[in-house]
């Protein structure tokens, strides 16, 4: 089995169709990678060992329509490129996880009369997914949420995300040993992604003094883009303190995630499908700068699960943040069952559950 998957634009994308294609691996197919003409794609892709194509793709400009002649035509010239590829690699079945790359080559199957699954990890579909809903033979979604919204929910199967095996595979206990924390500590994680999230350390910024006195340890990622403005907004008493760790960048998230009692992060779909499967309390503060508002329905999704609390970045002050922290950490019984509810609705075999899908489509043909 020949398999084409497709998945460019953000980590979000790529990192569960290399999730998807590693087990289709494990299960004997041949996997072809394709993604925009981006760096991310050559790191990520790269790793994989496996085939992969990158082709410059644009989204719609739907603020400057002029601006779509060029769009159309940068998107023609991969379409024309992808059905090349196509002819070339032959795939029996393509799965799409997201960004306008995927809709071209998706859209090139289709013509081609080759099946294609759809992957949508979020609680809203985007654009893309809500395009090829109409022609994909299966949908693969992380929440129920989403179902409605796609042209054929009777296609729709709860798949959940796929998740590391790292995240699983590691404790609080052995977690805190590899970062020299002891276990009678009250560790509060928080990040906002690689590039960092403004207004969340600007609140985490100003409210290091009161976790200081409510003798609470804080790790936090600022993230590459912010990462010197939240030095200079600190003082070096706070800088100086063993209970306080400021990182740029966290190269290991599922030893920080397994390692504190409560994370404060946004509300990216991959993000909270971690948070459940290993069943962390968390407050989430989705980023309103997301198409359709995706991030805040995630956010929601775990809400009504009661496994986490939503502060919109609207309500959120340092000292707001900080009395929703203490109100956790201070109730073991809230927290334990925050962690219950959480793990209630984790998935954690998401990408053998699509990897499934993707060979039922096939043995149908």
């Amino acid at each position: 089995m020949k398999v084409l998957i497709s998945g460019g634009g953000t980590a979000g994308h790529i990192n569960p169709a290399i999730a998807i294609g590693t087990c289709l691996q494990k299960m004997g197919a041949q996997v072809m990678y394709v993604g925009s003409d981006g760096s991310l794609e050559q790191k990520l892709y790269g790793k994989t060992g496996c085939p992969f194509a990158q082709f410059s793709s644009k989204g719609l400009n739907r603020k400057n329509l002029f601006k779509n002649f060029e769009v159309l035509s940068t998107d023609f010239k991969a379409y024309i490129q992808i059905q090349k590829l196509i002819e070339e690699f032959k795939p029996d079945v393509g799965v799409s996880t997201g960004g306008y790359i995927s809709a071209l080559c998706m859209y090139a199957l289709k013509k081609k009369n080759i099946p294609f699954l759809i992957h949508e990890q979020n609680a809203y579909p985007g654009l893309t997914t809500k395009l090829l809903s109409r022609w994909a033979k299966k949908y693969a979604v992380a929440f129920r949420e989403a179902v409605p919204h796609l042209k054929h929910p009777n296609r729709a199967v709860i798949t959940g995300n796929p998740i590391r095996q790292e995240f699983l595979s590691v404790n609080r206990k052995t977690a805190r040993e590899a970062l020299g924390i002891s276990m009678d500590e009250t560790v509060i994680l928080s990040f906002g992604g690689s590039l960092g999230a403004l207004r969340l350390n600007e609140a985490i910024a100003k409210l290091l003094p009161m976790a200081q006195q409510a003798k609470l340890t804080f790790i936090v990622g600022t993230g590459s883009r912010y990462h010197e403005q939240f030095l200079s907004q600190i003082s070096t008493q706070i800088k100086q303190d063993k209970n306080i760790r400021i990182l740029q960048y966290i190269d290991n998230m599922p030893l920080y995630l397994a390692a504190c009692d409560v994370a404060i992060t946004r509300a990216g779909a991959m993000t909270v499908s971690e948070l459940c499967a290993i069943g962390k309390p968390s407050i989430l503060i989705p980023s309103p700068n997301v198409t359709a508002n995706h991030q805040d329905k995630n956010a929601q999704a775990l809400v009504s699960a009661g496994a986490a609390v939503k502060i919109p970045e609207t309500k959120l002050t340092p000292e707001h943040l900080y009395q929703t922290i203490l109100d956790i950490v201070k109730n073991p019984t809230r927290m334990e069952t925050m962690k219950q509810n959480a793990l209630k609705i984790a998935i954690t075999d998401g990408d053998q559950r699509i990897a499934s899908l993707v060979r039922e489509i096939t043995s149908k043909q």
